[in-house]
């Protein structure tokens, strides 16, 4: 299945330089991608406003549901170096501290891949972070190695 995966372009640059290896979603309630994302699925990461710059294989999958109070302080010990750069007192974190559910999505085999923005239907949910099951397969075989950079 394949996911979009929209992000800042800071967490992207990151991914792109090898140096964010692993994509958290931190929330209040389960993100819909814990139940739909599989290892071995296809994520298209999009930069926030911009086009599809790259495409990566999910890797393995850890899940942590009902969190209690400074349980993402605790989570942020042992994830940051993979996730966030900057340590585990990054604004990043303290954002996320009131979250109940983590999840944390493993990066594998992460290529540029390129799809304008203007390929995309206006009527997905923009205002989400993660829409499964975009960008639709014919979109990708149409664009072929033209995506590949």
């Amino acid at each position: 299945m394949n996911h979009l995966v929209i992000l800042h372009g800071r967490y992207l640059d990151l991914i792109l330089a090898g140096t964010k290896t692993v994509e958290s979603r931190l929330s209040k309630r389960r993100h819909p991608a814990a139940t739909r994302c599989r290892p071995g699925d296809t994520l298209y990461l999009k930069r926030a406003g911009g086009d599809v710059e790259a495409r990566c294989r999910a890797g393995g999958l850890t899940e942590f549901h009902n969190l209690p109070p400074g349980g993402i302080a605790r989570l942020a010990e042992e994830w940051w170096p993979r996730v966030v750069g900057d340590g585990p007192d990054d604004a990043y974190w303290a954002a996320k501290r009131d979250a109940r559910h983590a999840l944390f999505i493993e990066l594998a085999d992460v290529e540029r891949f390129h799809i304008p923005r203007g390929r995309f239907a206006r009527h997905l949910p923009w205002a989400s972070g993660w829409i499964v099951g975009q960008p639709e397969d014919e979109l990708v075989r149409g664009l072929g190695a033209a995506g590949l950079q």
